[in-house]
């Protein structure tokens, strides 16, 4: 597989790019979503790609309220 270099908060990492055809997380959905593998993470995370596809994001404190 590909493998590709991504930056985040803590510095680089190496992921595999994926491309995703459906996503949903409850009643919210997204389709063509690109996204990365990243085994080093000890965590998923949801990118702007995803998020970018969904009505109302709103941060709250230390939630992330999607609609």
């Amino acid at each position: 597989s590909e493998r590709a270099t991504a930056r985040g908060a803590g510095g680089e990492i190496e992921v595999i790019p994926v491309a995703i055809d459906r996503i949903a997380l409850g009643p919210l959905e997204a389709t063509d979503v690109r996204g990365a593998v990243a085994e080093a993470l000890p965590v998923s995370l949801l990118g702007q790609t995803f998020l970018s596809q969904i009505d109302s994001v709103e941060i709250r404190g230390d939630e992330m309220v999607l609609r």
